[in-house]
This record gives C-alpha cells, sequence and structure tokens, in this order.
C-alpha cells in the first residue's frame, strides 16, 4: 500500500508540474498578446502623427483633392476630330497621357477625359466602338481605348513604315 501511496502521490506531484507549467505558458502568452497590443497601438499613433505632423521642418501635404475636368482643361489640351495624320493622333494621345502622369490624374477619370476631347467623326468612331466593346463584354479603361485608338488613327503597317524610315535615316 505504501507504493501504492508513494506512485499516487508521484503522480499528483506531476500533475501539478504540468499544470504550473500551463500556466506559466498562459502568462507567458497573455504577456506576449499585451506586447503585441501596445506595440500596434503605438504604430497606429505614429502613423497617425506622420500624417498631421511636418516632417524635418517641411510643411504636411495637403490631402489629395479631387481631380476635375476643370482642371484637366486648365492644362489646354487639343480637341481631336480624327481628321489629321497617324503623326498627329499618336502625338495627341500621348500629350493627354503627359498631362495625366504629370498632375497625377486617377485612373478611374483618365478615360472620361480622354473621352470629353473627342469631336466630330472621333467621336462617332468611339461611341460605336464603345458600343462594340460593351457587348463584347470588354472592359472600357484607358489602356484598351488607347489600342483601339492606335489601331484605328495609327495601324501598326503605318507604325512599322515609320520605325523603318527612322532606322534609315542617315
Amino acid at each position: 500500500m505504501t507504493q501504492q501511496s508513494i506512485a499516487m502521490m508521484q503522480h499528483h506531484e506531476a500533475a501539478m508540474q504540468r499544470q504550473a507549467a500551463s500556466l506559466e505558458q498562459q502568462q507567458a502568452r497573455v504577456t506576449a498578446e499585451d506586447a503585441h497590443r501596445q506595440h500596434m497601438e503605438t504604430l497606429r499613433q505614429l502613423v497617425e502623427n506622420r500624417a498631421t505632423a511636418p516632417v524635418f521642418g517641411l510643411k504636411p501635404r495637403p490631402p489629395i483633392r479631387e481631380w476635375s475636368l476643370e482642371d484637366f482643361l486648365k492644362h489646354h489640351p487639343v480637341k481631336f476630330n480624327g481628321k489629321t495624320s497617324p503623326d498627329t493622333a499618336d502625338q495627341w494621345l500621348k500629350d493627354l497621357e503627359r498631362i495625366f502622369d504629370a498632375k497625377t490624374c486617377p485612373a478611374e477619370n483618365r478615360l472620361a477625359f480622354t473621352r470629353y476631347m473627342l469631336t466630330g467623326e472621333a467621336e462617332h468612331w468611339w461611341t460605336s466602338t464603345k458600343s462594340i466593346m460593351e457587348e463584347r463584354g470588354e472592359s472600357l479603361t484607358l489602356e484598351a481605348f488607347r489600342g483601339k485608338f492606335l489601331s484605328e488613327y495609327f495601324p501598326d503597317i503605318i507604325q512599322y513604315a515609320k520605325e523603318v524610315e527612322f532606322l534609315t535615316l542617315t
């Protein structure tokens, strides 16, 4: 019977040690979670302070405001009617893209502003091209417009001829 008592006491002691170790692990996990929570709160405050406080004596940047059609038109972009040379069409598109990039025009406004600059024949071309694209389920993006525009007004055959002309310059 004493052997049984000794075995039970040893078993009980081992269980107590496991329970103590488990409690230590839980306390360590809680401490780590608290430290992580404090760290995240500190980071959040730093981000908030950085957004509002000047850096190295510089003024904070004003918030980015919406880019309106009026803002775009202040750069005097040229209208496009479609009755031009392929070089002029290509340059027209490059000029618009330069304005967009220089003034960081949001991507979602670029197609609308480009479309606004189309007149006459070019406006009719885009209306029909857009309708076909919508029927096919194609996305209406500036990149898609650019591809369709160049294939219509600056086709690959002309681009190739211009490249050959450039390469053969002496």
